[in-house]
């Protein structure tokens, strides 16, 4: 079963350019630990602290196993 990696935006919102390509899913109405509503998103492997640091994210919790239908959309089995 695969996972969600989920990252906070902690800078600017969910937007073209604000985080590394290749996410999943994102959220735009997420509220950072300062309070600031900059969304978050998701990716099926976790970043390199590079890219974390470079596009100033922060991770959320601990990864999360993907919903049924998210595996049906993958087809993942």
């Amino acid at each position: 079963m695969g996972k969600l990696y989920w990252y906070e935006l902690t800078m600017r919102g969910v937007s073209p350019g604000a985080y590394p390509r290749g996410a999943f899913t994102s959220e735009v109405s997420h509220i950072n630990k300062e309070g600031k509503d900059y969304g978050a998103v998701a990716y099926l492997e976790p970043l390199a602290q590079s890219q974390v640091e470079s596009y100033e994210l922060r991770m959320i919790g601990p990864p999360r196993e993907l919903y049924d239908y998210e595996e049906m959309m993958l087809g993942v089995e």
